[in-house]
């Protein structure tokens, strides 16, 4: 969602020790939380706006529900992996 930038030089034990130093205290905790808030500010059921996004955008037949999308996630559904329209609505539903 953004981006940081240290100086140090790659690979080394230092630069990692910084690297998780900084994610712990930082973007492990809030790159989660901004993510959900600017994708899904209503907080409404995820699971639910997705399946309406891929409604909304011909990726599937009207009447494609919440279970419908939860039973297709554990498979290798081709229209939520190669289809970049059901690609985005799983990233932004909203959009």
């Amino acid at each position: 969602m953004y981006n940081y930038a240290i100086q140090y030089t790659a690979g080394t034990t230092e630069a990692s020790s910084a690297e998780t130093s900084c994610a712990d205290g930082a973007t492990t905790l809030i790159e989660p939380l901004y993510g959900s808030v600017t994708l899904n500010p209503d907080n409404e059921d995820y699971q639910q706006i997705i399946a309406e996004c891929l409604v909304r955008k011909d990726v599937v037949d009207a009447g494609y529900t919440k279970s419908d999308f939860m039973r297709d996630l554990g498979t290798s559904a081709d229209f939520l992996t190669e289809n970049p329209v059901g690609a985005d609505c799983i990233v932004n539903p909203k959009g």
